[in-house]
């Protein structure tokens, strides 16, 4: 009985040794075969990398060479569409390189087991548990409305990007400068009715605009201008809320009151007049001036305020409205004599066309303010009328 015992003994003992054996060597592979793929993870994902980055020279070869034939034909809209369409491939190759980087990050940044020693029977590891690393992806601007008219040398200007030709019916976003030329002009359409008509030799730029049609109380615009000159039509976000809409240039901002009004810029002094509603302006130095139809303000980058007929014949002498008090703006469809007149004339002077509204001229609101020694309407600085 008792060599029994002592035989099935040796027997458990030996099967201890032997399973212990099996299951170290068992961890040991395992690792072993972790490591290999996570190796071959590596090399699949630097391959990706690696192709992303060629399939993203080949996109913007293509792009530099449809930007060679549209600066050689710049009429051709054929032209036009190619250079869209590489522009679109050349964001497509970029973002699947962001992908194909941020994956191969993942995997690199993942901790890898080594390979278990064969030694005295212990407790299996615990490997930890390795949470996958999603991309970094970055949330594209919100379309904001669309360029409704190009006219010439139209260039518009990402955060950060080159500047590319800017085609009719582009989505507008937040981010986005544009830059006319000579005898050029652009026409901006937003999602909320805002219209935007840029003149000849502008740079005006969408710093912000988020706009929901659900709760338009909490939307807002933003608008800059370095130079140049623009006509605006309120949308319902200026219209529903006067604070949610701003547009900035050097020494000004202007708040509005449910208006169409003009803003230009002649050498660093900012001149603004209104054809409908009210503007408020505030200068760098606090003062604030209220502008009501045909009254002209003129402002320098340093503050300081004219008004009235000094400020009209200022604005007439710079020729400060030149070409924007032929702009008309709003539903389309409305004045179309007008347009076609104003479209013909576009060409040569620069002058925007297409959009129609129906208002009086802002030229001869200036002419009868300087002729008349004052303004029209109730526009104050401070609680001081204008003159």
């Amino acid at each position: 009985m008792k060599k029994i015992s002592l035989a099935f003994m040796c027997l458990l003992a030996c099967s201890s040794v032997v399973y212990t054996g099996v299951s170290v060597g068992a961890e040991r592979g395992v690792a072993k075969a972790k490591v290999t793929n996570t190796a071959t993870a590596t090399d699949k994902a630097k391959a990706a990398v690696n192709k992303a980055n060629t399939k993203e020279a080949a996109a913007k070869s293509n792009l530099a060479k449809a930007q060679k034939t549209l600066k050689k034909y710049p009429k051709s809209h054929k032209a036009k569409k190619a250079v869209q369409a590489a522009q679109e491939k050349v964001s497509a190759a970029a973002s699947a390189k962001a992908e194909a980087e941020a994956a191969l990050a993942a995997i690199q940044a993942a901790p890898v087991a080594a390979p278990a020693p064969i030694a005295a029977p212990v407790a299996p590891a615990v490997a930890p548990v390795v949470v996958p690393v999603a991309p970094i992806v970055t949330t594209p601007a919100v379309p904001a409305g669309q360029l409704s008219d190009v006219v010439g040398d139209v260039q518009v200007t990402m955060d950060g990007e080159v500047a590319q030709p800017a085609l009719k019916g582009a989505q507008l976003k937040s981010g986005m400068r544009f830059t006319t030329g000579d005898k050029s002009s652009a026409t901006l359409k937003f999602d909320d009715g805002e219209v935007v008509a840029l003149t000849q030799n502008t740079s005006f730029k969408i710093e912000d605009y988020r706009y929901n049609p659900k709760q338009v109380e909490k939307s807002n615009i933003y608008f800059s201008m370095l130079k140049g000159g623009l006509r605006a039509l309120t949308g319902l976000i200026g219209s529903t809320n006067h604070d949610a809409f701003k547009l900035s240039g050097p020494g000004t901002t202007i708040g509005i009151r449910g208006t169409e009004f003009l803003f230009s810029l002649v050498d660093n002094v900012s001149y603004m007049t209104v054809t409908q509603g009210s503007i408020a302006v505030t200068t760098v130095t606090g003062e604030v001036v209220t502008l009501g139809v045909g009254q002209v303000v003129a402002v320098t980058a340093a503050g300081g305020v004219t008004t009235g007929a000094a400020a009209a014949t200022a604005a007439a002498n710079a020729g400060a409205f030149s070409g924007l008090d032929t702009i008309t703006l709003g539903a389309a469809g409305s004045g179309a004599g007008a347009a076609a007149e104003t479209g013909a004339a576009g060409a040569a002077t620069g002058v925007i066309s297409g959009t129609t509204l129906a208002a009086g001229a802002v030229g001869v609101a200036v002419v009868a303010a300087a002729a008349s020694g004052g303004s029209s309407g109730t526009g104050t600085t401070g609680s001081t009328p204008l003159p």
